[in-house]
């Protein structure tokens, strides 16, 4: 028999003999598997966790002369009348430009109430209901001029995360 057939049949039997001393999935095997991949699963909820934190949300410009911030319906009636509207959703930063005349504050708009030839920015967001809290909603990181931020937000996490594993291996082992 040639020498890689016999270890090649060996090897098998290397395998049992040691499954044979091991013995069967017992409790600790079970606790070493869990021990052993516990930094596994930290690292992968601390990875994934960023997805969370910064995601992007559904917002739109918060219209002073027809609402307040406090009782906000994210699509109003009356809101093509406010924000251009693009694909059936609201553009998220800009507005048209109030006309200056009086609103009656109801909670209804009328399209004389705004220059629907001009835009501009927004100053204040409404969110669509339903959405979860993240750092977009929370600090308004809205807008292109905002969306870096997001960003860094990452990109410090994972710097940090670059930083500190090596020195939390370093000092694992003193």
């Amino acid at each position: 028999m040639a020498p890689a057939r016999r270890a090649a049949a060996a090897a098998p039997e290397a395998v049992d003999r040691v499954l044979l001393q091991i013995g069967k999935l017992g409790k600790f095997q079970v606790a070493n598997f869990l021990v052993v991949n516990m930094p596994i699963l930290f690292v992968a909820i601390y990875m994934i966790a960023y997805v969370f934190t910064a995601q992007d949300l559904n917002y739109r410009c918060l219209i002073p002369e027809c609402e307040t911030a406090d009782a906000a319906a994210y699509a109003p009636p009356w809101l093509p009348e406010a924000i251009p509207v693009n694909d059936g959703s609201p553009e998220e930063c800009v507005r048209f430009v109030h006309n200056n005349s009086s609103s009656d504050g109801n909670g209804t708009c009328s399209a004389d109430l705004f220059d629907t030839t001009r835009t501009e920015r927004c100053g204040a967001w409404v969110y669509e209901p339903g959405q979860r809290n993240t750092i977009l909603n929370e600090w308004d990181l809205t807008c292109d001029d905002n969306k870096w931020k997001l960003a860094l937000v990452g990109s410090i996490g994972s710097l940090g995360g670059m930083v500190g594993m090596p020195l939390a291996g370093f000092l694992s082992d003193r």
